[in-house]
């Protein structure tokens, strides 16, 4: 046993290790090791996966003696779930050490949303921990995105999506995408045209973003648009894909070595958009896309501008 563990042992007293809150929720001043380590990980049924670097600094800790008995704690919901420390109880494993941590029981399994632990929790670690497993991260920046774009933050939102800089919390993130489930679809096509098409430097995330904003206007075109960005085939040399691709293809060849004039990702959202005011209004015909530094506003078949329509349709 650790000089701190024996010091807590013979300082502390059983009314000392264990307080009710009175509404359930309990926390206990726990000695751990491994085996009681190894009982409380089998009740880890959704948490985020466990990072090996986190687990393998906390055990050198634990064996040099460097780890203390902070603020943070075990907790586990009212349903016996661990909802946090898999890390520490990891590292008491590898580590082969007992450690005295505190234990939360009775917590409320919609506590995990505003824990932070020894590693930040992500909208994306919500999400997966919600059941969101296959594209957890990218629906987190999805949604970051389109609720900065419906608060006229543009710029932050392509610039910024997966930053901190973005002004939406995670809870926003959840509570939006289960407004919006569409949203799911459109990270399929997106991810798809991602993967195919990505020498052309548009990130997946946003691909699936703006296919979303486009079948807000019209989903069959918004789907034969994709088709067409994603396959490239039977297009002719003035077709707005044709150009956009050719466009976005050079750029790229031009600076594997360098990016000096290279085309930041709003210039290329830019022609993005561009291209699809022209395909949607059935402009066959173009020569040039001028890329502009003002934002390139979504239009209808009519070439009116829709953005903040459709935006508004966001719930």
């Amino acid at each position: 046993m650790s000089t701190q563990a024996a010091t807590a042992s013979t300082t502390l007293t059983k009314e000392d290790l264990f307080h009710d809150f009175g509404h359930g929720g309990t926390v206990e001043l726990m000695l751990i090791g491994p085996e009681e380590a190894r009982r409380m990980l089998e009740t880890n049924k959704s948490n985020r996966p466990i990072s090996p670097n986190q687990v393998a600094f906390l055990s050198l800790q634990m064996k040099t003696g460097q780890y203390k008995l902070t603020h943070q704690a075990i907790a586990f919901d009212e349903n016996g779930i661990l909802q946090d420390g898999q890390h520490r109880l990891s590292a008491i494993i590898k580590s082969g050490t007992e450690q005295w941590l505190f234990v939360h029981r009775n917590m409320s399994s919609k506590n995990f949303m505003v824990i932070d632990g020894g590693l930040k929790r992500s909208a994306a670690d919500v999400l997966y921990v919600s059941g969101e497993h296959e594209w957890n991260r990218e629906l987190a920046i999805i949604g970051s995105f389109l609720i900065n774009m419906k608060a006229k933050r543009a710029t932050v939102a392509i610039m910024n999506s997966g930053s901190a800089a973005t002004h939406v919390t995670k809870q926003d993130v959840l509570e939006f995408l289960q407004r919006n489930p569409e949203i799911r679809s459109s990270v399929t096509v997106g991810s798809k045209a991602y993967e195919e098409r990505r020498e052309l430097g548009i990130t997946k995330s946003l691909l699936s973003a703006y296919h979303f904003l486009f079948t807000l206007v019209d989903k069959k075109k918004a789907d034969e648009f994709f088709v067409m960005y994603t396959l490239q085939e039977n297009l002719s040399r003035t077709h707005p894909v044709y150009v956009l691709n050719d466009v976005l293809r050079k750029n790229g060849e031009r600076h594997v070595y360098s990016t000096k004039g290279k085309l930041s990702m709003q210039a290329k959202i830019n022609l993005f958009v561009k291209a699809w005011n022209h395909f949607i209004a059935g402009d066959a015909n173009v020569v040039k896309l001028n890329v502009k530094n003002k934002l390139e506003m979504i239009c209808d078949k009519n070439r009116e501008e829709v953005q903040e329509a459709i935006l508004e349709q966001l719930k």
